[in-house]
C-alpha cells in the first residue's frame, strides 16, 4: 500500500482492477463482487482464515492492508449474525425491503447459523 494513509498507487489500482473480486477501484476505496463477499461469508463461518481468503483472491494484505480486511470481516460477519442471508444480502435485486419469501430465507438462515454456535449455559431461578 502506498505511503499515503491508505491510498494506492496508480499500479495497485490498475492490478487491483484486473482481479475478479473487485467490481471498482479507486486510490481509496474498494468495491468486491457480490460472489466474492457470498464466498468470504461462507467460508470465515466454516472456519478458514479472512488473510487466507483475500491472499487466494490476489488480494494481498500488503497491497491493500490487514486493517482493511479486518474491517471488511466486521461488516460482512455482522451481516450474516443479524441474520441477512449470504445469497441475497448485498444483491440488490433480491433485497429490496423484504417481502413474506424473503423473510423465510433470514429466518431459515438465522437459524442454521444458531445450530453452529455453542450453547450458552442457562442460570435458572428458583
Amino acid at each position: 500500500m502506498a505511503a499515503g494513509g491508505g491510498m494506492f498507487s496508480p499500479e495497485e489500482v490498475e492490478y487491483l482492477r484486473t482481479l475478479p473480486a473487485v467490481v471498482r477501484v479507486t486510490e481509496k476505496r474498494i468495491t468486491y463482487s457480490d460472489a466474492f463477499k457470498n464466498a468470504c461469508v461462507r467460508r470465515y463461518l466454516a472456519g478458514e482464515s479472512p488473510v487466507k481468503l483475500f491472499r487466494e483472491a490476489g488480494l494481498d494484505p500488503a497491497v491493500i492492508g490487514y486493517k482493511r480486511i479486518e474491517r471488511c470481516f466486521a461488516r460482512w460477519r455482522e451481516h450474516a449474525l443479524n441474520g441477512d442471508n449470504p445469497s441475497t444480502m448485498w444483491n440488490s435485486e433480491n433485497n429490496r425491503g423484504g417481502g413474506y419469501y424473503f423473510r423465510l430465507q433470514i429466518r431459515g438462515w438465522r437459524i442454521r447459523l444458531l445450530t453452529r454456535l455453542p450453547r450458552r449455559p442457562v442460570a435458572l431461578t428458583v
